[in-house]
C-alpha cells in the first residue's frame, strides 16, 4: 500500500514593525552604583549626578516594571527601548527613610519613604481588629500587586510613579489622599525639606532633568483619626483580579 505524508500547513501571521533597540553598547553599559546610609548621602550624590544621570531606586519594580504602561513602550511599540540609567542611587538602605513609626504624644503615624508595601501591609495588620481604619487598609494593600512585588517595592516608588504618570492607578495614592497624609520632600540641592499635602505633592514636577530641581520622599505622615469623633474608613477596589491587577475602579473614604 502506498503511504501518504502527513503535510501540515502553516499561515503566517501579519506583523507590526519591529521594535527599534538601543546601540548595544549603551544597552550592555551597567550602570554605577550608589549606596548612601542617609539622606544628606543620597542629596549629595543625586545633586550632584542630576536625574537625566541618576535615577532614585528603592527595588526599581517602577521603573523597569509599571512604568512600560503609562510611558508609551507598551501602546506605541515603535519607541526604541530605553537605554539604563548610567547611575543608580539605591535608598533602600537609608536608615531615617526605612521602617514605620507611632508618636505616642500625638498619634502620628510616620512611613519612611523607603518603607515597603509589605511594611506598610505588616503595620496595618499589627494593629488588629481594634482599628478600623488600619484594618480597612491592610484589607485594600493585600489587592495590591502581590506578594513579591510588595516586599521591595517602595511607598515612594509608588507614590512618585502615581506622580509622573497620572493615569497609573495607584492604590497607595488613593489610601493616602484619603488619610489625609502628608508628605515630607527633601529638595536635593539645598537639603531644604518641606512637608506637603498630597494634592501638592501630586502636582510637583518629578520629571525634571535639572540637577538643582531634583527631589527625595524621606516620610509620609498619617495622622491619628479625630479623638472627638468616632471615625469610619471605607475602601473599594474594581479589577480583573482579586491580586496583581490594576484598578479597574477604586475610592477611600472617611467619614
Amino acid at each position: 500500500a502506498e503511504k501518504t505524508k502527513n503535510t501540515k500547513t502553516t499561515t503566517s501571521r501579519p506583523r507590526g514593525p519591529p521594535v527599534p533597540l538601543v546601540p548595544k553598547s549603551a544597552a550592555t553599559a551597567a550602570p554605577k552604583y550608589y549606596a548612601p546610609s542617609s539622606v544628606d548621602e543620597a542629596c549629595d550624590a543625586i545633586a550632584a549626578l542630576g536625574t537625566s544621570t541618576a535615577t532614585i531606586v528603592g527595588a526599581n519594580t517602577g521603573l523597569q516594571g509599571v512604568a512600560k504602561y503609562y510611558d508609551g513602550r507598551v501602546s506605541d511599540r515603535s519607541q526604541p527601548t530605553p537605554a539604563p540609567p548610567a547611575a543608580l542611587v539605591d535608598v533602600s538602605r537609608v536608615a531615617e527613610m526605612t521602617g514605620i513609626a507611632c508618636s505616642e504624644a500625638d498619634g502620628t503615624v510616620t512611613i519612611g519613604g523607603s518603607a515597603t508595601l509589605q511594611d506598610v501591609l505588616a503595620f496595618a495588620e499589627a494593629q488588629g481588629d481594634a482599628s478600623q481604619r488600619w484594618s480597612t487598609i491592610a484589607r485594600h494593600v493585600r489587592r495590591v500587586a502581590n506578594s513579591a512585588v510588595r516586599a521591595v517595592g517602595t511607598l515612594a516608588g509608588n507614590l512618585v510613579l502615581a506622580a509622573r504618570h497620572p493615569a497609573f492607578a495607584s492604590d497607595m495614592a488613593l489610601l493616602m489622599h484619603a488619610l489625609d497624609a502628608r508628605v515630607v520632600v527633601a529638595t536635593c540641592a539645598t537639603k531644604e525639606r518641606v512637608l506637603t499635602s498630597m494634592d501638592a505633592f501630586m502636582a510637583m514636577d518629578w520629571g525634571a532633568d535639572e540637577a538643582d530641581q531634583a527631589k527625595l520622599v524621606v516620610e509620609v505622615q498619617v495622622p491619628p483619626a479625630s479623638s472627638s469623633s468616632t471615625e469610619v474608613f471605607l475602601s473599594h477596589k474594581a479589577a480583573q483580579r482579586n491580586r496583581n491587577a490594576h484598578a479597574l475602579l477604586h475610592a477611600a473614604m472617611r467619614l
